[in-house]
């Protein structure tokens, strides 16, 4: 695995997952399919350095020259890397050693470099499959090692909801997302998706709204859902 250590200094790495749920794309189109949504969202193009589809490829994103546009406020001296997929069971062992390769070459380019999910530093429960188990990480996020089999990994990674105050965007979970989704009159399963963002967006539009496919208080508060304005800040 070729890895070309940039100029920039590094200690962290980001794990992300697409929250795209069909996997129906790989390779380049993969990469400029996530791109396109970044654009949409007033990114500079496409946020991640590094994307690794569901055949396990690792794709090459943003210049690692760059910062990335991944994980807001967090971006400076980290390393963004995204697994395609939405639901925690999508993910695969290709997936998974294109990962831990990565991590193995990281590792011996840097020194102390830390492994951290999106969720850690935002809201989101993104990435949604148990990457600690994967990359068998400490409490700070160094490895230690360990790895378990696919199936442990994937029955460890079933995040119980956190359910309370917050914003709505792609990856969120729970059951504000359930009832955001009986509103909006689409697939009701708890996962803000791209059926649901697309929705949301469309809403927003209609009602004057910024389309950025996220609920906040604005978008709530139009939707006269009084449950809904409880759990969403």
């Amino acid at each position: 695995m070729k890895f070309i250590k940039p100029k920039r200094k590094v200690n962290k790495i980001f794990l992300h997952c697409s929250a795209y749920p069909h996997q129906d794309l790989i390779g380049d189109n993969l990469v400029d399919e996530i791109e396109n949504w970044h654009i949409k969202r007033g990114f500079n193009g496409i946020g991640y350095h590094y994307i690794i589809d569901h055949l396990g490829s690792l794709l090459e994103g943003r210049s690692l020259e760059r910062n990335p546009a991944a994980q807001i406020g967090h971006n400076s001296r980290s390393i963004a890397i995204c697994l395609d997929g939405l639901f925690f069971n999508q993910f695969n062992d290709l997936q998974f050693d294109t990962l831990l390769t990565m991590a193995n070459v990281l590792d011996n380019i840097y020194d102390n470099i830390t492994y951290h999910g999106h969720c850690e530093v935002s809201t989101k429960e993104c990435p949604v499959f148990d990457y600690p188990a994967v990359l068998g990480l400490d409490r700070d996020g160094r490895r230690t090692g360990g790895y378990r089999p696919l199936r442990e990994r994937i029955e460890s990674s079933a995040f119980e909801t956190n359910i309370g105050k917050r914003v709505l965007e792609l990856t969120s979970r729970g059951e504000d997302v359930r009832l955001l989704q009986e509103q909006l009159g689409v697939k009701v399963d708890g996962v803000f998706g791209r059926e649901t963002y697309m929705a949301v967006v469309e809403f927003q539009k209609v009602n004057n709204l910024v389309g950025d496919g996220i609920v906040g208080p604005m978008t709530c508060e139009v939707l006269q859902n009084d449950t809904l304005e409880n759990l969403i800040k």
